[in-house]
């Protein structure tokens, strides 16, 4: 199943004013992947399936992710997506919500990329900005809400770029 992300994105965007990349995978009620069930292949930037409502599918190993929890601090969870954006602080050895508690905490932090792999064990890369950002297995990154901010087509125009990866493959 797949949702229109262009329209999500610009809807979300227009009632908080809060840019978006866009997730993977679709979150709502006709899924039909149990809370915490497996959701995909984390090494592998294919779509994933679908998540619960408030569940989002993040790597928990190499080779497998599951619906995990959305954070409440940073409930745009974006599977398979990796910010580009300037680096200001790398943690490693946490779990997708504490990187997202961590960008919380510092104010200079926009988005977060939390990856598996990376230097042989999880880290959290915190991001200066959520503009640029690339398709990526392992990954799974977030937006701290309020603190970036740019145009509908600029979240529409990402939106349509991860909807066109998701229909080659």
């Amino acid at each position: 199943m797949m949702t229109s992300t262009v329209a999500t994105a610009v809807a979300i965007f227009a009632a908080t004013g809060l840019a978006l990349a866009t997730a993977t995978t679709t979150t709502d009620a006709t899924c039909n992947t149990p809370p915490g069930g497996w959701c995909g292949n984390a090494n592998s930037t294919e779509p994933l399936q679908c998540c619960p409502t408030g569940q989002a599918c993040s790597p928990v190993n190499w080779m497998q992710s599951f619906c995990q929890p959305i954070p409440s601090q940073c409930p745009q969870q974006l599977p398979q997506i990796e910010y580009i954006d300037t680096t200001i602080d790398v943690v490693f050895n946490v779990q997708p919500a504490d990187c997202c508690a961590r960008c919380v905490a510092n104010k200079d932090c926009v988005s977060y990329t939390y990856k598996l792999g990376e230097y042989q064990q999880p880290s959290c890369a915190l991001k200066s900005g959520a503009r640029m950002s690339v398709v990526a297995a392992n990954t799974i990154s977030g937006i701290v809400p309020g603190r970036f901010i740019h145009s509908p087509q600029d979240a529409a125009d990402q939106a349509k770029q991860h909807d066109d990866h998701q229909l080659r493959h």
